[in-house]
């Protein structure tokens, strides 16, 4: 591991990020954080009636 992916992983860990989650193919290099894609399915979940989202990490 690199300095880089040391200062990198600090950083996700102080702001509470979460884990970093692909998003499409593995060409794709987009990534989403755990914590802005519960945010949004929450957010989505409140938005729909009768849905009551389960667990989330």
């Amino acid at each position: 591991m690199t300095t880089a992916d040391r200062w990198t992983r600090a950083v996700r860990e102080q702001l509470g990020l979460g884990r970093l989650l692909p998003l499409g193919g593995p060409g794709d290099g987009a990534w989403i954080a755990e914590r802005a894609a519960r945010e949004v399915l929450l957010a989505a979940a409140r938005g729909v009636a009768g849905v009551r989202p389960g667990d989330l990490r």
